[in-house]
């Protein structure tokens, strides 16, 4: 199975990380692929969760380098691309998205929000 995942760059919280982690353990044996966006914040706290867990990661990385993480150990690397277009990438190429965003509740124009969105509305 091929994971995608999309968070906030303020990081998890204590209680996602602990959720995404037992998950991760949880589905380990069949997680083939674990992508993500390499930007600050959550992205790398997923990186380093799969990385420990020795799961291939592909990067999807932004084209605007300021939120960039530039995330090491990954084994493969998309091109960069805006952020919308990236997150429908990871979207795309996976089978299941885990989301962890900065609210409990939608908030427009949240990139995490939008992509969690997009992965509902595509199955």
């Amino acid at each position: 199975m091929k994971v995608g995942f999309t968070g906030t760059r303020a990081g998890l919280s204590v209680v996602q990380r602990k959720s995404l982690v037992r998950l991760i353990n949880t589905i380990r044996g069949e997680v083939t692929e674990a992508h993500h966006g390499d930007c600050v914040g959550a992205d790398v706290e997923f990186h380093d969760i799969c990385l420990v867990r020795e799961i291939l990661i592909v990067i999807h990385p932004p084209l605007q380098p300021f939120q960039r993480a530039c995330c090491v150990g990954y084994d493969f690397i998309r091109e960069p691309k805006d952020y919308f277009d990236r997150d429908m990438d990871i979207v795309d190429e996976t089978d299941l998205l885990i989301a962890c965003p900065k609210t409990s509740t939608p908030v427009p124009h949240s990139g995490t929000w939008l992509t969690a969105g997009y992965a509902r509305d595509t199955g």
